[in-house]
């Protein structure tokens, strides 16, 4: 049976401060350092764990500051700015700072673009002056008004994931003409329309002695050899793109910010069918964080949506394949881009 809308968001969300996927640690679920069962499951020994952070700075750049209201926006600036693509402004997911990203996947966006990499208002190298609490809809603003404080000469692109894909669809309702297309990966419309968790992920998420494995496996569907090799990868060998400081204190307010998007915000829902732009959707068929029908629902309520829907993959569909993520990204962001 369906649970109650009132209880199912405060499930998930809250629940989502237990899932903290962050790869500069190697935490899941606030766990840090090796797990037995997981090394046993991965056919590993501590030995084969290694976190890698890189002091380097040439490859993402310096911190760079702006000014927004009441609050200041850390974001770096890195890429080739030579290929004609407009810049790409990337959204992490929840649980991560822009430094939390993984180095293989900015490397590999960097090669076609410029990246523009930020952290949300009150993480990371991000600050907060206001006392009121953050929205989906107020991420969606901070995000028009850091592009506003960069003075770009060409519309952004849009690569999002998770949580930040919910932010980047409501900046596509609220300021869309002011962005040029959007990579939407394991997202979500919000509202009372939009699909739950599944129960058993509604259970691991609320458990705070849920097994690290468990919390694997609401992730990457463990079950299929694709995602288990994935899950694993991740597991022995995070690759951060850079240190950066962590505020459990914003997580937990952005957690907040989810249940309310989910319970009574519905705006980026009823304004969907006015965006004009271009939406790539991608995101896993096994999916039971974030089922994939919100991902169907968005396809079908928005009038330009390609949508992709990867087999045997769960929320973190596009870091199990990500060649064939990114080689689809591509396809899509250079066809936009010829349409001018």
């Amino acid at each position: 049976m369906r649970p109650s809308r009132s209880g199912h968001g405060l499930r998930i969300f809250l629940a989502l401060g237990f899932l903290l996927h962050r790869s500069a640690h190697a935490e899941i679920g606030g766990f840090k350092g090796p797990d037995p069962e997981v090394l046993d499951f991965c056919n590993a020994t501590e030995d084969d764990q290694a976190v890698r952070v890189e002091a380097e700075s040439d490859f993402h750049g310096p911190l760079m500051i702006a000014e927004i209201s009441n609050a200041t926006i850390g974001y770096f600036r890195f890429g080739d700015q030579t290929t004609g693509r407009p810049p790409l402004l990337v959204f992490a997911p929840f649980g991560y700072t822009m430094g939390d990203m993984p180095r293989p996947a900015m490397r590999s966006l960097a090669a076609h673009q410029e990246v523009i990499l930020f952290d949300h208002r009150g993480q990371g190298f991000s600050t907060d002056y206001s006392n009121d609490s953050p929205s989906i809809v107020s991420m969606a603003n901070d995000a028009m008004e850091l592009v506003e404080a960069l003075h770009l000469s060409t519309k952004p692109n849009v690569l999002s994931f998770s949580l930040g894909s919910c932010v980047a669809l409501a900046v596509a309702v609220l300021h869309g003409p002011s962005f040029a297309s959007f990579v939407i990966a394991s997202g979500s419309a919000g509202s009372p329309n939009s699909p739950p968790a599944t129960a058993w992920a509604q259970s691991v998420l609320l458990d705070p002695e849920a097994r690290p494995l468990e919390q694997l496996a609401i992730v990457y569907p463990l079950q299929y050899q694709s995602a288990a090799q994935a899950a694993c990868d991740w597991y022995l060998n995070a690759d951060p793109l850079a240190p950066d400081p962590y505020n459990f204190t914003t997580a937990s307010r952005q957690a907040f910010a989810l249940v309310e998007f989910f319970l009574s915000e519905t705006r980026v829902w009823d304004g969907l069918p006015g965006v004009k732009n271009s939406l790539l959707l991608m995101g896993g068929e096994e999916d039971v964080v974030m089922p994939v029908d919100s991902q169907k629902l968005v396809a079908a309520r928005a009038a330009r949506a390609w949508s992709i829907v990867f087999k045997e993959a769960g929320h973190t569909a596009v870091l199990q394949f990500p060649e064939v993520a990114f080689a689809i990204m591509e396809q899509f962001l250079t066809f936009e881009s010829s349409l001018g």
